[in-house]
């Protein structure tokens, strides 16, 4: 079961497959399972009161246990996604980004095609583009792209505005080769405390009943990441990619694509002879 849920966590967040099958070097950098930090105290304290009562004390407001569990870990990295084949090798696997060093940390952007207006573009192969990088909205395609320039177009299709971005990720167009490593975008870590409370009914020497409850992240923290707070491997599912698809209206927007871990409590019951 942990190899299944492996598997769709690298799927959904990490692409399996090198974006260049002839430079692999490139895909040198952390796993998508690396955690370089995860602490996790656990104490269990079992009330000392009423413990050489009669029956009825004992039973009734003595025999708890209590077990508090805090866990601190490093947040998972995703791999910043073009959602194009940039490089033209024809592999379903998005292909990674470009970075601008002098960008804005955490933030993303698309791109528009720079294109040679004196090349015609074929009938239905042309899309918007700019000419030579002014606010002049012209037909772009393959045949007349010259470049690409980080920003928008905006606005309707008779008046295209062009917006520029200093963003940090920045999409690699078709026909490019991007840059950027593989893992390169943390989401959130868990910060997280649960509670075990547990009541014991004793019977004499030899039998027991003990009731128990279990509150998983129980203050309730809001902790934003794919998977659940308690396991080691993680499960995400396809909506998670608008977390690292560069030029999504949710990219890096951990609030609007995971889950928060909202409290839950399970109970529990054993007998003891």
């Amino acid at each position: 079961m942990q190899s299944q849920h492996t598997f769709q966590l690298i799927s959904a967040l990490n692409p399996r497959r090198p974006q260049d099958s002839q430079n692999i070097r490139a895909e040198y950098s952390r796993s998508a399972l690396d955690r370089p930090h995860r602490l996790t105290l656990v104490a269990v304290y079992d009330l000392p009161f009423f413990q050489h009562s009669n029956f009825f004390l004992k039973n009734l407001v003595g025999n708890w246990e209590i077990a508090p569990t805090y866990t601190f870990q490093s947040p998972q990295y995703t791999t910043v996604q073009s959602v194009v084949d940039s490089n033209l090798n024809n592999d379903a696997a998005p292909d990674r980004v470009f970075i601008n060093p002098n960008g804005i940390k955490g933030t993303g952007t698309g791109v528009v095609a720079l294109v040679n207006n004196a090349v015609s573009c074929p009938a239905n192969t042309s899309t918007h583009g700019l000419v030579n990088n002014t606010s002049t909205v012209v037909l772009s395609c393959p045949a007349n792209t010259i470049g690409y320039t980080a920003g928008a177009l905006t606005g309707p299709a008779s008046a295209l505005v062009f917006t520029p971005s200093n963003a940090y990720f920045v999409q690699g167009g078709a026909g490019t080769l991007p840059t950027a490593s593989r893992n390169s975008l943390p989401t959130g870590r868990i910060n997280n405390i649960d509670l075990s409370l547990f009541k014991r009914l004793s019977f004499g020497d030899r039998f027991k009943f003990e009731f128990g409850m279990q509150a998983i992240n129980a203050l309730n923290h809001p902790q934003f990441f794919p998977g659940s707070l308690n396991t080691v491997n993680s499960i995400a599912s396809t909506g998670s990619r608008n977390f690292d698809a560069v030029n999504n209206v949710q990219f890096n927007q951990k609030k609007l694509v995971f889950s928060s871990n909202p409290r839950s409590i399970q109970l529990s019951g054993k007998i003891i002879f």
